[in-house]
């Protein structure tokens, strides 16, 4: 049992004529469109959500049944029958109209076959033109104006037999090449669009690298600036460094020289140290009555010939030294005895030194103890 046929189902010609015959399928065609309607499900059954693939397949499946293509509302219709699971949109159906129709104009099937395509879609951008176009183009125009003369000197002569064989080889003859210069036109068509394509990319390539470009002249000034301003640091850097190095050579000249001063030639004799021995005492015991120092250190000392002390007073280095070092191997744990220990010493040491009465150590106090300042600091 085959699906009803669409008798009173209308469909647009496929002459552009002004009429709009009704279509019915005959026996044939829907027999064979059940056919291709079942293979084509089976094929697809997995894709249930996926129409384009289907209709893909059933718009050939119908040019097969029928040899002519349809608008999408049939195709609706047609699919509504044969196909109810597939509800597939509008735009995709056209889609694969368009598709349908392009590639049976790019194998040269003759153009009663091909239905026109829908003029209320929206009109396509005009495709680039070239040199290799206008030419084509103008050789249709050509086969078109010499098929129209052909026809009217053929209805304005008297019919014969061997008049309308040779006319319609004629036709056949521009139909065949009609065809195989609007494939050529479809394909030069479809280069010019891939180079407009192509060229634009190159367009966009190069201002991307201008626009690089520009960016690198700017990093390369700023890069130039930045050098420049270290050029002129390091002169000024440079300038102060030979500024510094002078500066130091003058200082150390001006110690040198000191350092070569000598105020004595050589050593001084018996009398010039006595004038010194006494210049000093004179200097200290100043300083000593004014104030200055708690302690006179030229006390002990004469001048003249150097002061022997008393082998019976005297106390040998060596004799002091073990002193010193019996006292430092003496334990100190304690915080007390510490503090004795480093009293004792302190007091050794200091008569040591400074060679002090015992009276005169008793009566002294910290504070007539000043340490000397270093000079060199």
């Amino acid at each position: 049992m085959h699906p009803p046929s669409f008798s009173n189902v209308d469909h647009p010609p496929a002459h552009g004529g002004p009429g709009r015959p009704r279509l019915a399928l005959t026996d044939a065609q829907a027999r064979s469109l059940v056919q291709l309607v079942a293979a084509i499900v089976a094929r697809h059954a997995n894709e249930t959500r996926q129409h384009r693939p289907f209709v893909h397949d059933f718009v050939r499946a119908v040019y097969h049944a029928t040899g002519l293509t349809y608008s999408a509302a049939f195709y609706r219709k047609l699919l509504t029958a044969y196909a109810p699971g597939r509800t597939p949109s509008t735009p995709t159906i056209e889609s694969e109209k368009r598709q349908l129709v392009h590639e049976l104009s790019l194998r040269a099937v003759p153009r009663e076959v091909i239905a026109p395509m829908d003029t209320s879609s929206a009109d396509p951008a005009p495709p680039p033109t070239s040199p290799a176009t206008d030419q084509a183009l103008q050789e249709i125009l050509t086969l078109q104006h010499h098929t129209i003369a052909l026809v009217n000197g053929a209805a304005t002569s008297a019919p014969g037999a061997g008049a309308a064989s040779g006319l319609q080889a004629h036709n056949d003859y521009l139909r065949e090449r009609l065809a195989s210069v609007e494939a050529e036109l479809a394909t030069t068509r479809a280069y010019a669009a891939r180079m407009a394509a192509s060229v634009q990319e190159e367009a966009s390539l190069a201002a991307e690298r201008g626009r690089q470009l520009e960016t690198l002249h700017k990093t390369v000034a700023e890069q130039t600036a930045a050098l420049a301003a270290m050029a002129t640091e390091m002169t000024g850097t440079r300038n102060f460094a030979m500024q510094a190095v002078d500066g130091v050579r003058g200082e150390t000249r001006a110690v040198r020289e000191r350092c070569a001063y000598t105020p004595f030639r050589k050593a001084p004799g018996a009398s010039s140290q006595a004038d010194i021995l006494r210049f000093l005492h004179a200097l200290f015991k100043g300083l000593h009555g004014t104030g200055y120092i708690r302690l006179n250190p030229m006390v002990l000392m004469k001048t003249g010939k150097p002061r022997r002390l008393d082998k019976t007073r005297a106390i040998d280095l060596d004799l002091f030294q073990f002193v010193l070092q019996v006292m430092d191997n003496q334990p100190s744990d304690k915080q007390k005895v510490h503090q004795l220990y480093l009293r004792d010493r302190f007091i050794f040491i200091c008569l040591r030194e400074s060679g002090l009465r015992a009276s005169e150590l008793v009566g002294a106090r910290m504070g007539a103890v000043q340490p000397f300042s270093d000079p060199k600091s």
